[in-house]
């Protein structure tokens, strides 16, 4: 098992690479899903475990800063969030994904159901995850990251994500950094599905697209790295003595398949490209019909493509006026 970085020095050799027959990446990427982001700081974290996400995790529950850094309550913090979001969107009548188990204690005033299991279990457990992946969709933090099927979308965010940089510093060390389109190979994942909890922790998840038009339009799939949680019936010692694992995804897999270091499949690929070709990335899909009206169907995401074709327009301008 390998993690690969690609590094290339302009927008025009990746795609070329992408799409030409002779190109390197043209057939290695089926069973590829993909993440676009405008910079190489940017690691693959989830939400929920990202450093500057703390207090608007913790606001769901009260405790001291010690217990802020265990996985124990870690794991209650989102459980809890999660039961919030699930409580008062049924309430008021929103259409969400069923969960037993939150159902079935409603009138509980502390949500403890989750951590009085006989057995050890996995977070985020095959129960919850519709709906995790549901409200992470909407702004909630969770321990599950956003990727699509489609490349396109990938470069859409890297590139959009990169102009609305620039519009804001214009220029410094923007200039140094790069855009990073991650493809995780989903199919060698896929077929160590379902598993025991002593194998790989990676799940992949497909929410229902019928009832979220931006997931369907941006083919949208999740991926978590679970972690067991111990039963009633295991020493919980050092569950509540653990730090909580922010370790980004690709060190994760790094780690977990070290026994696999001479399997030369390509579990994961970094491929990155200098944030100065945004442009041209953006221009590209969006001539290809991915622009955000496309990705966010309705009026707002209309608005939204006049508004980001401008800036794009603007940082052009001015990317131009510096050459001269």
């Amino acid at each position: 098992m390998q993690i690969k970085e690609i590094c290339f020095e302009n927008f025009d050799d990746f795609i070329k690479s992408l799409v030409l027959p002779s190109g390197d990446l043209f057939n290695k990427l089926n069973g590829f899903i993909f993440r676009g982001v405008s910079s190489g700081k940017y690691e693959l974290i989830p939400s929920a475990l990202r450093e500057q996400n703390r207090e608007k995790l913790w606001k769901s529950i009260e405790c001291d800063e010690i217990m802020k850094e265990l996985e124990y309550w870690q794991i209650q913090a989102e459980y809890s969030l999660i039961r919030e979001f699930y409580r008062l969107a049924n309430q008021k009548g929103l259409k969400i994904p069923k969960v037993q188990v939150i159902s079935n204690n409603f009138a509980t005033l502390m949500p403890f159901e989750l951590f009085i299991r006989e057995n050890d279990y996995l977070w985020v457990g095959e129960e919850f995850e519709e709906l995790v992946a549901f409200a992470q969709h909407y702004g909630l933090p969770t321990r599950m990251l956003d990727w699509t099927f489609d490349i396109n979308v990938a470069m859409y965010f890297a590139s959009i994500g990169s102009i609305k940089e620039y519009s804001m510093e214009k220029e410094g060390n923007i200039e140094k950094d790069v855009m990073v389109i991650w493809a995780l190979n989903a199919q060698y994942f896929q077929s160590r599905h379902p598993y025991p909890l002593n194998m790989a922790p990676l799940s992949l998840v497909v929410p229902s697209y019928s009832d979220n038009p931006n997931l369907r339009a941006q083919k949208g799939i999740l991926s978590q790295w679970r972690i067991v949680v111990p039963g009633n019936g295991s020493d919980t010692t050092e569950m509540l003595t653990k730090k909580v694992d922010r370790t980004p995804l690709d060190q994760l897999i790094t780690k977990f398949y070290e026994r696999e270091k001479f399997d030369e499949t390509v579990a994961l690929y970094k491929l990155t490209i200098p944030k100065g070709e945004c442009i041209d990335m953006y221009n590209y899909i969006q001539k290809m019909g991915y622009g955000a009206a496309s990705l966010f169907p309705g009026y707002d995401g209309v608005v939204k493509e006049i508004s980001e074709s401008k800036m794009c327009r603007d940082v052009g301008r001015h990317h131009n006026e510096n050459k001269v």
